[in-house]
């Protein structure tokens, strides 16, 4: 047998000592992490599905808070099933996200040090409760203030009438556009831990992102200036928290 001949794939995958076998390995885990996942989304979803109606009239709480008495409509046969299916992944994805982090830290963590476990373990617990907090304060205090408004302007010259798709399809934007927002304190600290930026440097970028926070809002947000003003202010102030954040790391890196 000539011993200068390649290995074969079998024996590659097979052999611990050849890069090919750990990769393999990391592959399976990965494979198995994002089963285990789909399995989760998907029983979130059937679950969503079985209690659509309640979940509509849970996300119809902005409406009720408002002055104008506004009810919900749909003008395509299609609308409700659709709108349900839309409620029904959004819900499981947000059920299902403390699991992802889960699945993640599950796949990262093997291949880290002890401390720098304990701080990705609390860097996605931090990411998620951020996530959490921004989806609550979009619901229960920016939704109704601009719904709100936006009704009661309209009003004055039109009769308002909202279909199930629209309000859905608004909410929805809003909602994931402030829990993505939401992270950009640790996004910032995550960026210090790393030393790629310092306090000095936000504060001399504070011009910018007062103009970015406007610029991002307008892509995060329906096409009306008082959602984007109302994405655009907890940006800025996000921005000042990041901030502070940052310097209380330096000052604790310098003692």
């Amino acid at each position: 047998m000539n011993s200068t001949q390649p290995p074969s794939t079998d024996e590659l995958s097979s052999s611990p000592s050849l890069p090919l076998a750990p990769i393999l390995s990391h592959v399976t885990v990965l494979r198995r992490a994002i089963i285990r996942y789909i399995i989760v989304l998907g029983a979130g979803f059937g679950l969503a599905m079985g209690f659509h109606s309640e979940l509509i009239y849970v996300l119809q709480y902005p409406l009720r808070l408002m002055n104008y008495p506004l009810e919900l409509g749909f003008i395509e046969v299609t609308e409700p099933f659709m709108v349900s299916i839309r409620v029904a992944c959004l819900s499981a994805f947000i059920v299902s996200s403390p699991f992802l982090c889960y699945e993640i830290w599950r796949f990262v963590s093997p291949g880290l040090y002890l401390m720098e476990r304990r701080h990705v373990l609390s860097l996605m617990l931090a990411s998620w409760l951020l996530f959490t907090l921004g989806v609550t304060v979009c619901f229960l205090l920016v939704l109704p203030i601009t719904l709100d408004f936006l009704v009661n302007y309209g009003s004055d010259f039109a009769a308002p009438t909202l279909t199930l798709s629209s309000y859905v399809s608004f909410l929805s934007m809003l909602i994931v556009g402030f829990g993505l927002v939401f992270e950009l304190p640790l996004v910032l600290f995550i960026l210090a831990l790393m030393e790629l930026i310092t306090a000095s440097d936000l504060k001399h970028a504070r011009r910018y992102v007062l103009l970015g926070s406007f610029v991002c809002s307008a892509f995060l947000t329906p096409p009306d200036w008082i959602s984007q003003v109302a994405m655009a202010v907890p940006i800025y102030l996000l921005y000042e928290i990041a901030i502070v954040i940052v310097g209380r790391l330096e000052k604790h890196r310098r003692t």
